[in-house]
């Protein structure tokens, strides 16, 4: 993906929050955010 963006800002969209547990939430946003990435998490039933 970097090749394709370069230095641009990326923000990273997961579906079916639903299906896993607060705690595993905040540890891929954690793991994320180390990185760099802006993550946000979704529940297609629900919206954003």
């Amino acid at each position: 993906m970097d090749s394709w963006l370069g230095n641009r800002r990326k923000i990273l969209v997961l579906n079916r929050e639903d299906m896993i547990s607060s705690a595993d939430r905040n540890a891929w946003a954690t793991y994320f955010a180390r990185q760099g990435i802006k993550v946000v998490f979704a529940n297609g039933q629900l919206g954003m």
